[in-house]
């Protein structure tokens, strides 16, 4: 089994933005390509969601 940290690189250069998050998955599309297809519908309404959790999580990182 091969682990990928892909957590380090998204806190390290968090922005607060859907364009950030768009190239975040295009960056690690191997990782999110099965999630985005099986997991997560509505994905852009997530990606929204996600923008206003994220500061309070990102501290617990």
């Amino acid at each position: 089994m091969k682990i990928c940290d892909s957590a380090t690189a998204f806190v390290v250069h968090y922005e607060p933005t859907i364009a950030y998050l768009e190239n975040y998955f295009a960056h690690n599309q191997e990782q999110f390509t099965e999630y985005f297809t099986y997991h997560c519908l509505r994905k852009e309404q997530k990606m929204q969601d996600a923008l206003g959790k994220h500061p309070a999580q990102l501290k617990q990182i």
